[in-house]
């Protein structure tokens, strides 16, 4: 009897044990269920989504024709010229510029210009002088630099029709007969230069120009000398983006 009250107070025993070991275990499980930290929702990748959007605004901006126009006073001297038994000379003068360019890309586009200015041809040692009123207009094939410093250069080459147009003549020339008329010839153009931003939309540009065109007669034969003259325009100005 004693064996058997004995035997049933240890089995006795050893179920309580096992069952607070069973209820422990399943509290722990219980616990690290709860502790586990959810996954969250996948989100679109945000550097993709960057990326786009640049390339988008890169080829807007590609698309976008860059326009700007400046005013330019510029300074005239134009070269003596002899030929045909004939010597023609020029005084020096100042003139105003205005142009317009377009550029469907950033390195190249177009330019329209129109200038104006007066001075007086001399011919035959200043015997006989013509003072008149020129206007030019042209239009130039343009090519830029990239930006350095939010400096660029460019330069242009084009053509055009230069217009010398006579207020007053003077002098007497034995065998000249008639009075100076307006003369337009072709005119060929090139420039170089270099322009700074200020501004998104302001800017000074300074240039160099140089108009290539006949010597005019202002259509009397007698003051044909038959050659080309150079007139060269150094030019500062400001511009304005739109």
């Amino acid at each position: 009897m004693l064996f058997l009250r004995s035997s049933v107070t240890r089995s006795f025993a050893f179920s309580q044990l096992a069952g607070l070991f069973l209820l422990s275990m399943a509290t722990v499980s219980l616990s690290a269920q709860t502790a586990q930290p959810s996954t969250p929702p996948a989100t679109p990748d945000a550097s993709s989504s960057s990326d786009v959007q640049q390339a988008h605004v890169e080829q807007k901006a590609k698309d976008t024709f860059d326009r700007a126009v400046a005013l330019i006073g510029f300074g005239q001297d134009t070269n003596r010229t002899n030929g045909n038994s004939i010597r023609n000379g020029t005084t020096s003068s100042g003139g105003g510029m205005v142009s317009f360019r377009q550029s469907p890309r950033w390195w190249a586009g177009y330019e329209v210009s129109y200038g104006y200015t007066k001075y007086t041809d001399t011919y035959f040692y200043a015997a006989y002088t013509v003072k008149h009123n020129t206007n030019e207009a042209s239009l130039a094939y343009l090519m830029k630099s990239p930006s350095y410093g939010g400096y660029h250069v460019f330069g242009t080459l084009g053509a055009g029709l230069i217009s010398l147009s006579p207020t007053q003549s003077g002098g007497v020339v034995t065998f000249f007969t008639g009075t100076p008329a307006t003369q337009t010839v072709p005119l060929f153009v090139y420039s170089i230069g270099v322009e700074k931003r200020l501004t998104d939309r302001l800017g000074v540009r300074v240039q160099y120009r140089d108009d290539v065109y006949k010597d005019p007669d202002f259509k009397q034969a007698a003051l044909d000398t038959t050659r080309l003259r150079s007139t060269n325009e150094p030019g500062l100005g400001i511009y304005y983006r739109f």
